[in-house]
């Protein structure tokens, strides 16, 4: 079990709307990218959250319907707020290591004090734009 498949479990048994709303396509490993826009065009078009049943009869797509009964199929036993959480940090780690890799790779041995300083610093601005902080 993955975070991103417990959340997406119990926002949709739950039907936890609030939840969903603060979740970002881009927190979401690629493989829930097409599972997501499911969720959020029914969301859009319905005005509230489908059931796992009402994705099963609308998803003509087989991995993406695997991946829906592979949710089905998960015990979860967390609130989805605090799944939503797990995953923010999951991902802002994942986007914090990959960014000061690229500056590594990079840069680092040829900037002086005040150019690192200022790199760093738009490291910290990047991740801010990607992760809803509250």
């Amino acid at each position: 079990m993955n975070i991103a498949s417990a959340l997406i479990k119990q926002v949709l048994v739950l039907q936890d709307f609030e939840t969903w709303s603060l979740v970002r396509k881009h927190y979401l490993p690629k493989e829930y990218h097409a599972l997501f826009g499911k969720i959020d065009s029914h969301c859009e078009k319905f005005h509230s959250m489908p059931t796992l049943e009402d994705l099963k009869y609308s998803t003509r797509d087989s991995a993406t319907l695997d991946k829906i009964f592979a949710i089905e199929s998960l015990s979860v036993d967390v609130e989805p707020y605090m799944l939503l959480q797990y995953l923010k940090n999951e991902y802002t780690q994942k986007e914090i290591l990959d960014e000061l890799e690229n500056y590594i790779d990079n840069s680092i041995s040829f900037e002086d004090a005040e150019e690192s300083v200022d790199h760093l610093h738009q490291i910290v601005l990047n991740i801010e734009e990607k992760v809803e902080l509250e």
